[in-house]
């Protein structure tokens, strides 16, 4: 009951910032420093959302994903130029579809060092894509000024989760599932005997958290592992 309550309170609290539109890009501040952004590509008749972070960090911004396609990559740039006025200190891509992976030839562009796992970086090539430079992740890493974890295949086998520590903040991206999904969306590249076992993971790696952002629709609070979990269990078979 109690945990129920406070995931109620936590949406609450998100629903309630403030949100920033421009065309099909909304960033909305989920804790003071760190942002959700937001933007939508049409699945069958209705736009559908994707999320990555904006984060000042020591040094400057660190951006999770890029927007879904070039044109809301191009006002997510322009939106950290004109509101946080600080330089981006990296993309980080946290798996290699074209909703997290879309706009890094506009990164690449302007100078911004990318960072993607190796895992991510083989699948683009495999994809066709011409990727620019970029630094390879390890599976576990600190040198961002937030933690990578990779927690073992799930959604993709590249799929990797971003920690920010001070606001307890996980980044899931497509590995977790929001409140409002009904089933696991894209299964195309997923290892779904796999999957529950790398949620349990992050799970242990990160019993702190409190704010968890998934790569579709609502962020929520920790019960968005335990709802994917479930889904798996209904869906996954």
């Amino acid at each position: 009951m109690k945990k129920t309550l406070i995931s109620v309170l936590c949406m609450f609290f998100l629903c309630a910032l403030a949100a920033q539109k421009d065309g099909d890009l909304i960033v909305t501040e989920i804790s003071p420093g760190y942002w959700m952004h937001t933007s939508y590509k049409m699945l069958g008749n209705a736009p559908f959302p994707s999320n990555g972070m904006i984060a000042e960090v020591p040094g400057g911004v660190l951006i999770v994903d890029t927007g879904w396609g070039k044109k809301p990559t191009r006002k997510l740039l322009r939106w950290v130029r004109r509101h946080l006025r600080k330089p981006i200190k990296g993309l980080i891509v946290s798996h290699s579809h074209d909703d997290r992976s879309g706009g890094i030839a506009l990164f690449a562009k302007k100078g911004i060092p990318l960072f993607m796992s190796e895992r991510s970086a083989r699948l683009l090539r495999e994809q066709g894509e011409k990727l620019p430079d970029y630094t390879a992740l390890p599976d576990e890493s600190t040198q961002l000024g937030a933690e990578v974890f990779y927690p073992g295949s799930g959604h993709t086998s590249d799929n990797i989760v971003v920690y920010f520590e001070e606001p307890r903040i996980l980044f899931g991206g497509c590995f977790v599932k929001s409140r409002d999904a009904k089933g696991l969306g894209n299964i195309a590249d997923a290892d779904l005997k796999a999957w529950p076992l790398s949620l349990q993971a992050v799970q242990r790696r990160f019993p702190d958290a409190k704010i968890v952002v998934p790569g579709h629709q609502s962020a929520g609070g920790t019960d968005l592992l335990i709802h994917t979990l479930q889904l798996l269990e209904t869906n996954g078979k």
